[in-house]
């Protein structure tokens, strides 16, 4: 199963394989576009990924958890809100149409998956910890912390099939 935890700035991919981290990748913007062009760009990033991670591990997973978009109320920014939604379904679309069987999770399941529906993002990355025995595949905090959320977003989707 892949987990993708969809980042505007930061992002991952993970495949999970009975319950392990087997391979990811950080996504980050580039930072040059905004908007619409934005979220075309790195829609296209996210599917390579996906795709190039299934062809260096053949036959794992064709199955891919996608977590839904937030709007963030203490941020009120609407403008990335909808960026985000256009990645999310340009995300699903292009992987829909490579033959990948998609699970749409929502936040509260990743957390709960990951052990409360109240973590934050430092409990997410000790949780991924405590099941892995190593820290996320990042040197970084932002990218050790989106690794944790895609491998938990993996799991959820494995759970909801």
């Amino acid at each position: 199963m892949f987990g993708i935890d969809l980042g505007l700035r930061t992002g991952s991919v993970m495949l999970v394989v009975k319950g392990k981290a087997v391979d990811w990748r950080v996504i980050k913007d580039k930072g040059d576009l905004q908007g619409h062009e934005r979220a075309i760009e790195l829609a296209k990033r996210y599917a390579y990924w996906v795709g190039k991670l299934s062809s260096d591990h053949p036959g794992v997973s064709d199955n891919v958890a996608i977590e839904e978009p937030l709007f963030s109320w203490g941020r009120k920014n609407p403008k990335a809100f909808a960026t985000s939604v256009g990645l999310y379904v340009r995300v699903h679309d292009a992987l829909t149409h490579a033959g990948y069987k998609i699970r749409e999770i929502n936040a509260k399941t990743v957390k709960l998956t990951a052990g409360s529906g109240t973590f934050d993002k430092t409990q997410m990355v000790q949780a991924y910890v405590d099941r892995n025995g190593c820290a996320p595949g990042s040197t970084n905090k932002k990218g050790q912390e989106t690794l944790a959320d895609s491998f938990f977003i993996a799991l959820a989707g494995l759970k909801s099939r």
